[in-house]
């Protein structure tokens, strides 16, 4: 059995829910969307259609890799989470789509980060904010990512470590807001 620590954002309310959903290992990927759909109450207000699984970090409260059905639908959920977290809690969001949105696609291996933006006028500090960047990416992308996220142009942007914990500072002025 797998024992699959759920968490959902609340269609109605909003508000991050989560609950415990146990399946045999040997269910299909499929099957156990099913179940998590019905456990998380999200019909009727959002169909099965713009709902997927993703495995989900609890801690730093940010996706780590995506389950699309297209890719993951032969799979069990004892091949996914593998053999190592079969009889211990895994975790799992389930995360919704808008009608008109396509879900991004988060692969094993990414990043977790959290990134400030500093005024550089007053000297301000924002909040950190996670951001997740992909194995691969260059520095070029992962400033181009923050950019569109904050808003900032590349122009005015520098990627700096923070501190030791992998905190990052992107030193910029939104355009248009400071």
């Amino acid at each position: 059995m797998c024992l699959i620590y759920l968490s959902c954002n609340d269609p109605v309310t909003g508000k991050l829910t989560s609950s415990f959903l146990n399946v045999h290992k040997d269910e299909l990927l499929p099957s156990v969307l099913d179940k998590a759909y019905e456990l998380m109450g999200l019909a009727p207000h959002i169909p099965i259609e713009r709902c997927r699984l993703v495995e989900y970090n609890i801690k730093d409260k940010v996706m780590d890799q995506s389950f699309d059905l297209d890719e993951f639908q032969h799979q069990t959920i004892g091949q996914i989470v593998g053999s190592a977290r079969v009889h211990s809690s895994f975790k799992l969001f389930l995360e919704t789509r808008k009608e008109n949105e396509t879900f991004k696609k988060y692969s094993h291996g990414g990043i977790n980060l959290k990134v400030s933006v500093v005024n550089l006028s007053t000297g301000e500090v924002g909040p950190a904010k996670p951001v997740r960047g992909e194995e691969g990416w260059t520095v070029g992308e992962l400033k181009q990512h923050i950019g569109e996220l904050f808003n900032i142009s590349l122009s005015s942007c520098t990627v700096k470590p923070f501190d030791s914990k992998g905190k990052i500072s992107c030193r910029g002025q939104r355009q248009g807001r400071i």
